[in-house]
């Protein structure tokens, strides 16, 4: 059985017995499968395409993708879904902010230019981040306060790219943040 973990004190605290292995972001291991993983994801038909109007070499793009993750996989993977879905370009992959909090901060400014904008959002963020399991619409429904003109819909339209839907045997959906980090950032101090 192979666990993974970030450097959470409680989560290595219950695993402090089992033998652990520290993955480093810049072991040249980590960058293979990372080149491995944006060779393949760029071959694709729509990005292939988008790669050759924007006039970027596939290695070119590599490279610059490679360099501004810092070794981190979910940030390849938040940037090949936001130029899948045309919100990031590869003409500026130059201006891609460096780290996963550069890209939340850049994101969210994108998708909430002004406070009113946010104001939806902010509340289904909220109740997500402090629920102890994933919500169904319905329950996320009698949770959220949401303003008589703002449809929860409209809401989870808007927030789309930053949860996930897990579907139960129920045929119940149930959401959730996509990933952790997110909810760290959200919740960071220095936000408030």
């Amino acid at each position: 059985i192979v666990a993974t973990s970030r450097k959470e004190p409680a989560v290595l605290d219950r695993l402090r017995g089992l033998r652990a292995q520290t993955i480093d972001a810049h072991d040249p291991r980590n960058r293979d499968d990372l080149d491995r993983f944006l060779e393949r994801r760029l071959q694709s038909p729509n990005l292939a395409a988008l790669r050759t109007a924007a006039h970027v070499s596939a290695n070119e793009a590599i490279a610059r993708l490679l360099d501004r993750s810092a070794g981190n996989f979910l940030y390849l993977k938040q940037v090949v879904a936001g130029l899948e879905t045309g919100d990031l370009d590869f003409a500026r992959l130059d201006e891609l902010p460096p780290g996963l909090v550069g890209l939340y901060l850049r994101s969210f400014e994108r998708h909430f230019p002004d406070e009113a904008a946010y104001t939806g959002p902010s509340e289904v963020l909220a109740v997500l981040i402090a629920a102890q399991e994933p919500l169904s619409r319905q329950e996320l429904a009698r949770v959220v306060r949401l303003n008589p003109d703002v449809s929860l819909a409209r809401v989870l339209r808007q927030l789309s790219s930053f949860l996930h839907q897990i579907p139960r045997q129920s045929d119940v959906t149930r959401l959730t943040l996509f990933h952790k980090s997110l909810a760290d950032w959200l919740t960071e101090e220095s936000l408030q």
